[in-house]
């Protein structure tokens, strides 16, 4: 009996010793398979974490174009013009027509001739009044009348003159005057009237005026030429005088010289200071170039030749035809801004996002 239960007990501690080397050999692999998915999981985090730290999948990637696929699309580029920019000395202003400066200048010369040879007549007149023949008292009278009525006209033509260009017309009665109202008259030259607001340049003048036409198929010259390939960046109009009140918009108004322009009589425009006081310098970027995506308005930028890169801009001073933006916040002066087709560009650029399959 004895015998028996020291054999019983034997065989039970064997078998708990083989339970617990069983249960100690399923052990490591447990933990090691265990391990090994905790492996993967922070492989995959560090990866999610590299592509969270770098350029997210909706960044704006560079868009490269063959010459070819460039010219197919219609891409073309301007570089950006630098501007100042004052909130409170904006203006309109518009090319007046030169038919009334035209009639002044003919009533002028048709005066200035009446009034030069009744000069003449009564210097005859009063030569010839010693010797035979003697003019009359009366005839002498009658000269003298002719003369002074001519001078009064003559008088009344300059006058006329200034309401039409401005009684502070920088060359009124000086030399060369004649030859700026000439070319105004012809319209050669344009004169421009600009009205601002009534609190700017109080008891100044500006020194020139940059007039941005106020569509993109404004006809300029190609100096400042503002079509779907250039950017805005404006005539400029020297000197700048004091014009008359203007009866339709409140504020003080200013007259302007354009030399050798070609541009449309009565075309409109959005009037800044070349530089005006506590201006802020930047540039003017055409409408024709922004495209909206993801909430932000945008531009494509020429950094090297075929290769267009996307950058943010703010459109909160709208100018003319195009947008006013601080020098060096996305764009910067001689910047190759597209001007045309950049939507295409836009198109193309989240078409290869995307992928062809997707």
């Amino acid at each position: 009996m004895v015998l028996l239960l020291a054999a019983g007990l034997i065989a039970g501690c064997g078998a708990s010793d083989g339970g617990d080397q069983s249960a100690t050999a399923d052990k490591p692999a447990t933990s090691a398979a265990a391990d090994k998915g905790g492996s993967n999981d922070r492989s995959a985090a560090a990866a999610d974490k590299a592509t969270g730290e770098g350029e997210s999948p909706d960044a704006p990637k560079p868009v490269v174009l063959t010459p070819e696929e460039r010219q197919k699309l219609g891409i073309t580029t301007a570089p950006a013009q630098a501007i100042t920019y004052s909130d409170s000395s904006t203006a309109f202003g518009v090319v007046l027509s030169h038919d009334s400066i035209a009639q002044a200048v003919a009533d002028l010369e048709t005066a200035s001739s009446a009034a030069h040879l009744s000069e003449v007549a009564l210097t005859r007149g009063q030569k010839l009044a010693a010797g035979p023949g003697a003019l009359g008292v009366d005839t002498l009278e009658t000269l003298q009348k002719q003369k002074s009525a001519d001078r009064a006209a003559l008088s009344l033509a300059r006058r006329k003159i200034t309401a039409v260009v401005g009684v502070k017309f920088p060359w009124q009665g000086a030399e060369g005057d004649s030859g700026v109202l000439d070319s105004l008259a012809s319209g050669e030259a344009k004169l421009v009237r600009a009205t601002f607001p009534s609190r700017a340049f109080v008891g100044s003048t500006p020194k020139s005026l940059r007039l941005i036409p106020l569509e993109p198929g404004a006809d300029t010259s190609s100096d400042i030429a503002l079509t779907d390939t250039t950017a805005a960046s404006g005539l400029t109009a020297s000197p700048v005088w004091d014009a008359p009140q203007d009866p339709n918009l409140p504020g003080r108004s200013f007259f302007a010289l354009l030399r050798n322009a070609d541009i449309a009589e009565g075309s409109r425009f959005q009037v800044v200071p070349a530089s005006p006081a506590g201006g802020v310098t930047g540039v003017l970027v055409p409408a024709s170039a922004v495209v909206i995506t993801s909430g932000q308005y945008w531009c494509y930028l020429e950094k090297n030749p075929g290769t267009f890169a996307r950058v943010p801009i703010v459109i909160d001073k709208p100018l003319g035809a195009g947008y006013f933006v601080n020098d060096g916040v996305g764009v910067s002066e001689g910047d190759k801004v597209v001007t045309a087709s950049a939507g295409l560009l836009l198109a193309r650029e989240m078409n290869a996002a995307t992928g062809p399959d997707e």
